[in-house]
């Protein structure tokens, strides 16, 4: 959805508020979710070590796999992985030295309801278990990304999006800025 398609449906239920259809805070808030869309949160199990990604000139992404099978559809698992693949290849900063860093992707957790299920209050959600390892083998670092969203209009290609976001913010945090090397 567009910025401009977004704002203009935030601003007519906006609309729908003031002119008294409905509780307005709850009209309002429900505005604000679909404004706002999907979400993510990042929840570090083990830390890249400081300067780590100082040491490594690249980040490779292998292969995004579910840990519960059917339950999430293979559509799901292809656009995380290729979500996540352009978000990561996109981060700037990396060392010009080093070796490349490995990441791997598992989904442990999706649900996604229909639109009754949402305006019930299910939210659609998946999570994206991440494993940062060094060409070695070594574990360097896991992390969770979950993709939250309230959001009626979240599709799961915005889901996907969310979570190859917060796995490049992750990384994005953990990058030196070339004049503090």
């Amino acid at each position: 959805m567009t910025h401009t398609k977004s704002l203009l449906l935030f601003c007519s239920v906006m609309l729908v508020a003031v002119a008294g259809c409905g509780n307005p805070v709850d009209t309002a808030m429900r505005g604000f979710t679909e404004f706002r869309g999907a979400q993510h949160e990042i929840l570090v199990i083990h830390d890249l070590g400081p300067g780590e990604m100082a040491r490594h000139n690249s980040i490779q992404v292998g292969r995004v796999l579910s840990d519960i099978g059917s339950l999430v559809p293979p559509e799901f698992v292809v656009l995380a992985q290729n979500g996540t693949r352009i978000q990561l290849a996109n981060l700037k900063g990396l060392s010009a030295t080093g070796s490349p860093i490995r990441v791997i992707g598992q989904i442990t957790y999706y649900q996604t309801g229909g639109s009754v299920q949402t305006l019930m209050g299910k939210d659609k959600m998946a999570i994206l278990h991440v494993t940062v390892s060094a060409v070695d083998g070594r574990k360097l670092a896991e992390f969770l990304v979950v993709a939250r969203s309230e959001a009626l209009r979240t599709s799961d290609t915005d889901l996907a999006n969310a979570l190859a976001l917060g796995a490049a913010k992750y990384f994005q945090g953990k990058i030196t800025p070339p004049s503090k090397r």
